[in-house]
């Protein structure tokens, strides 16, 4: 079987956990979760390739960052992002 889903739409599934992480109601940080490949594999398919595994990651890692107030980190996740596009369209 194969998994069609678009690269943007991989690296959106990412943000959107991403967005639902809770903030720790202190300090207002959102810690990054520790997924494990069967957790991956929940949100996209266990079908999904190397390339849309990344994507997922750098989009849930780009929208922590932002959240976290780190936009050069965010900036350079979002960068990878559109990388694997170019590369994979």
């Amino acid at each position: 079987m194969t998994n069609y889903q678009s690269i943007s739409t991989c690296a959106c599934i990412g943000e959107n956990l991403a967005v639902r992480l809770p903030a720790d109601w202190l300090s207002g940080r959102v810690d990054m979760p520790l997924l494990s490949t069967a957790e991956v594999d929940h949100h996209l398919g266990g079908d999904s390739s190397w390339e849309q595994r990344r994507a997922f990651e750098w989009g849930l890692l780009g929208r922590v960052f932002q959240r976290n107030g780190d936009s050069n980190t965010a900036r350079y996740c979002f960068e990878r992002i559109g990388l694997l596009k170019k590369a994979h369209p």
